[in-house]
């Protein structure tokens, strides 16, 4: 553990796994933005995303919050976040007792339910942290030690989305002619909830050029031979609030009928398996390149966890993720 010349804690964190301390009730209910803010003067953290069937973990430095149109966008050199800021709504402080006592912060929805989880266990920044709190609990005032930053005024605008249009039925034409008309992935979201459609229903539409339904234990298969062919991948796990995208050399660490478990030196990820879930091999619609990504969907269509190539500007890598892909069986059941 070090400390850099500004007082800024940075503690050596072991690889996350998924044992978590027991812990005891909130202690706090604090403004998201604000906390979001300050926890880049915490050093390593361990930073936690989970949906109804997937969970990923990484040990990273969380960085700065930039927001760009109510979207957040926190990057590390090994973890990319992007926060849905209209979700976010309020952050709640944990003490965790037992073996390794700490805090535990619990990023919330309107209705209570969590969507994102920092943790603390290191005693410098466990003692930060608690200068951070007390400038929270005291109106936003500056932090107790002169070289950390004045909490900035929390944007109220942030967590109001614009007006959309309501969701309507659709055919698949229409689903079709969506999809080739995006300029990249990040509209694909906006796609399923326009047309009011699972993205597996989505993805049946496009056609098998552009979307072809996998066995559905291509997963553990895939990354075995992404690793023995040192590609590099992002994986990435994702709610209504938040996507949290890990990146490295991925590993399997176990799989079991009830879960696939992976993991990189500073990331860990864990996907509970179901009888009706499924995998899909993806084309992204770029008009530049064939970039292909693996999904994992729950027994809804909904997806859960996505995997792809860390550097899709890599030939090779592209290349051979694409290959590896291609290779795997498709699902009878299509």
């Amino acid at each position: 553990m070090t400390i850099d010349l500004h007082g800024r804690a940075h503690a050596a964190a072991a690889p996350p796994d998924d044992r978590a301390a027991p812990a005891r009730a909130p202690q706090d209910d604090l403004p998201s933005l604000d906390l979001l803010r300050a926890l880049p003067w915490l050093g390593s953290l361990r930073i936690e995303t989970e949906n109804v069937a997937a969970a990923i973990a990484s040990v990273a430095d969380y960085g700065a919050l930039r927001i760009e149109r109510a979207v957040g966008r926190v990057d590390a050199p090994s973890m990319h976040l992007r926060v849905r800021l209209a979700a976010w709504t309020r952050a709640r402080t944990i003490a965790s007792a037992g073996e390794a006592p700490g805090w535990c912060v619990e990023f919330t929805d309107a209705a209570g339910h969590p969507l994102h989880r920092v943790h603390l266990a290191d005693p410098i920044a466990i003692a930060a942290f608690a200068d951070v709190l007390a400038a929270l609990r005291e109106a936003r005032g500056p932090l107790a030690h002169g070289s950390s930053p004045r909490l900035p005024i929390p944007l109220h605008a942030a967590g109001r989305a614009p007006a959309s249009a309501p969701p309507r039925e659709a055919g698949a034409r229409d689903v079709r002619a969506a999809w080739f008309s995006l300029v990249g992935p990040a509209q694909g979201g906006a796609l399923v909830r326009h047309h009011a459609a699972t993205r597996g229903r989505v993805l049946r539409a496009i056609g098998d050029s552009w979307a072809r339904r996998l066995s559905p234990d291509a997963l553990p298969r895939a990354l075995a031979a992404a690793h023995a062919a040192g590609v590099a991948l992002a994986i990435t796990v994702g709610n209504d609030g938040v996507t949290h995208t890990a990146t490295g050399a991925w590993r399997l660490d176990g799989v079991t009928p009830e879960a696939v478990v992976a993991r990189c030196a500073t990331a860990r990820s864990t996907l509970r398996t179901a009888p009706d879930a499924a995998c899909w091999a993806v084309r992204e619609p770029r008009a530049d390149a064939a970039v292909w990504c693996l999904e994992a969907h729950d027994g809804a269509g909904d997806l859960v966890l996505g995997v792809d190539v860390v550097d899709t500007d890599d030939a090779a890598a592209t290349a051979a993720w694409a290959r590896i892909l291609g290779a795997e069986p498709g699902d009878a059941r299509t």
